[in-house]
C-alpha cells in the first residue's frame, strides 16, 4: 500500500464530441490518482469485490462476455422492441444507499407503451439519477456489438461509433515488428468473434483490411488474405503456429501439421512424442538403426543426443 515518492493528483476531462458543442461544452471529467498516496486504494478495495461481483448472473465483463450470454437467446417475436439504459452522469450520482439493493437486469414481454412508462417510472426513483432510453424494432448497440433483429432471429455485427476514426498504430513507424504482425491478427480474430453471419464478416474483414492499408500496413502482414481459413479455425495463435497461409489452410491447425506423418516435421519438432505420433520409415531410418534405438529405449536420450552417429554409440 506505501507509495515511494508520490505524486499530486491530475483532474483532466475528456470532451464527449459525440455531443453538442455549444457552451458549456460537455466533457468527462477524470482525476489520474496513478502514484499519489491513495492510488493503491482502489487496488485494495478491487481486490476484494471483483470476485463477488463477477459471480453475479448479471455481469457481463465485455463484448465477447455479452455475445456469449447473446446466444442463449435462440428464438424472439417477431415484434420484439430492442432497448438499451443508459444513466446521465452515472458514477458522481449514485446513492450510496441505493449501492445497497441489487438490481436486476432481465428479458421481459412489454408493449412500446410500457416501455416507456417503465423509463419514466425509472426517472421518478431519484432526483439524482437520470436514464436515457434507446430502442429499436430492428437494430441496436451494445459496447461494440450492433444487435440485429431479422423476424424471429438474432444476430451480432461489429458496431462503431459515428466518430471513430482510424486511429491503428501506423505500419510504417518503427514499433517493435512482433507488435505489427500481431495487431492484425488479434483485430480479425474480434471481428470472427463478433459477426455471426458470414456476410458481415466479408463486409468487416474488407472494411479492417482496407483500414489497415491506409496505415501503412504491408500486404503480408494482413491475414485477411486467408479469411476463409481465417474464419474456418476462429483462432489467432493457431494462424500464427503455422507461420504461412498456404500451409494453414493445407493442415487446418498446427496439431494437424505435427500428425503428418513426414519426416520434415518429425525434425522440426524434435520430441517422441511427435516421432511416435508420425509412423514414418523413412524418418526412423534416419536415426541410425533400429536394433541401437531398441538398446537405449530412452527418448530423453535421444532428444540430448540430436545426432544419429553418437545415437548409436551408446
Amino acid at each position: 500500500m506505501k507509495v515511494d515518492c508520490p505524486t499530486t493528483p491530475v483532474i483532466y476531462a475528456l470532451p464527449k464530441i459525440h455531443k453538442s458543442m455549444t457552451p458549456p461544452l460537455p466533457g468527462r471529467p477524470i482525476v489520474s490518482s496513478n502514484g499519489s498516496l491513495t492510488g493503491n486504494i482502489c487496488t485494495f478495495v478491487d481486490f476484494f469485490i471483483k470476485p463477488w461481483a463477477i459471480s453475479l448472473p448479471t455481469y457481463t465483463r465485455d463484448s465477447i462476455d455479452f455475445i456469449k450470454k447473446f446466444k442463449s437467446v435462440d428464438h424472439i417475436p417477431e415484434n420484439s422492441i430492442l432497448c438499451t439504459f443508459h444513466v446521465t452522469s452515472l458514477y458522481t450520482n449514485i446513492p450510496h444507499q441505493g449501492c445497497l439493493e441489487n438490481l436486476k437486469f432481465y428479458l421481459n414481454e412489454w408493449t412500446q407503451e410500457e416501455l416507456l412508462k417503465f423509463h419514466a417510472y425509472l426517472n421518478s426513483m431519484n432526483e439524482h439519477l437520470h436514464f436515457t432510453i434507446n430502442y429499436d424494432l430492428s437494430q441496436i448497440s451494445f459496447l461494440d456489438v450492433m444487435v440485429i433483429k431479422d423476424k424471429t432471429s438474432l444476430f451480432t455485427d461489429l458496431y462503431r461509433n459515428p466518430t471513430d476514426r482510424n486511429t491503428l498504430l501506423r505500419g510504417d513507424r518503427f514499433y517493435p515488428h512482433p507488435l505489427m504482425k500481431s495487431l492484425p491478427i488479434s483485430q480479425f480474430s474480434r471481428i470472427k468473434r463478433i459477426c455471426s453471419s458470414d456476410a458481415s464478416y466479408q463486409k468487416q474483414t474488407t472494411d479492417l483490411t482496407q483500414r489497415f492499408k491506409e496505415r501503412g500496413y504491408k500486404d503480408n502482414w494482413i491475414p485477411g488474405r486467408s479469411a476463409r481459413a481465417f474464419r474456418q479455425t476462429g483462432s489467432a495463435r493457431a494462424f500464427r503456429q503455422t507461420g504461412s497461409a498456404r500451409a494453414f489452410r493445407q493442415t487446418g491447425s498446427a496439431r494437424a501439421f505435427r500428425q503428418t506423418g513426414s519426416a520434415r516435421a518429425f525434425r522440426q519438432t524434435g520430441s517422441a512424442r511427435a516421432f511416435r505420433q508420425t509412423g514414418a520409415a523413412r524418418a526412423f531410418r534416419q536415426t541410425g538403426s533400429a536394433r541401437a534405438f531398441r538398446q537405449t529405449g530412452a527418448a530423453r536420450a535421444f532428444r540430448q543426443t540430436g545426432s544419429a552417429r553418437a545415437f548409436r554409440q551408446p
